[in-house]
């Protein structure tokens, strides 16, 4: 009799959450009368109404459409409001800029593994997860390559599939998926050419720095190592 009346008090403090057409719902139960406790391994499909005890639980929800990532040195067309192009250092020792746009999305199957190892939401899984992996992998693709080879655009083309390809396999595991979403685009979006090329002397110093139309060649450097990752 005690626990019918917890249960109707329960349900009279009921709240109702939604989903969108694009979104699926992940539930946490902070105490179970019936189950486990903890975030619920099933999800909510999208465009629907449910109803769930109020205090008790917490309710999280996902965008499950295809995601943008811009990293871009335009501040009106970037997701910042800065410079946020992605800068690696070429084999021949140069530092050069370019703009990396990526299309993801999250495995709806793996929101409820999201959500305790990732992030509470979308924008939070983009910049704990999406932004850090992929800054990191494109600077670790494209400091192999020389500056001259960058300005080909078959072998752009190729790393740029390179780096496509380690970035699913990284992000494959953690619920994520990356989509390319046609043939003429690379890195499931673009890669594009340099925003700025920033050439070295016979000293190792930074010399000048240059329009990304152009491209002259630098003094061989000895020691071309990558340069530290920031995001």
């Amino acid at each position: 009799m005690r626990k019918l009346t917890l249960l109707l008090l329960l349900a009279a403090g009921c709240t109702f959450h939604n989903t969108d057409s694009t979104e699926v719902g992940v539930l946490t139960r902070k105490i179970a009368f019936f189950g486990k406790s903890g975030v619920q391994p099933e999800t909510y499909p999208p465009g629907a109404t449910y109803t769930f005890p109020a205090f008790i639980t917490d309710w999280n929800v996902y965008n499950v459409a295809l995601q943008n990532l811009a990293m871009v040195r335009s501040v009106q067309k970037g997701d910042r409001g800065s410079r946020d192009d992605v800068e690696f250092k070429t084999h021949d020792g140069n530092d050069i800029a370019v703009d990396v746009t990526i299309a993801w999305r999250i495995d709806t199957a793996k929101a409820p593994w999201i959500l305790e190892h990732v992030g509470g939401s979308t924008d939070e899984v983009k910049e704990n997860l999406v932004r850090p992996a992929c800054r990191s992998i494109v600077r670790d693709v494209l400091n192999a390559m020389t500056s001259e080879e960058f300005y080909v655009s078959e072998k752009r083309f190729l790393k740029a599939e390179e780096a496509r390809e380690k970035l699913a396999r990284v992000l494959a595991p953690e619920g994520l998926t990356i989509v390319t979403a046609g043939p003429n685009e690379v890195f499931a979006a673009s890669l594009n050419a340099p925003t700025s090329i920033r050439l070295r002397n016979g000293l190792g110093t930074s010399a000048s720095t240059v329009a990304p139309s152009s491209v002259r060649s630098s003094a061989t450097c000895a020691n071309c190592s990558s340069i530290a990752t920031s995001w």
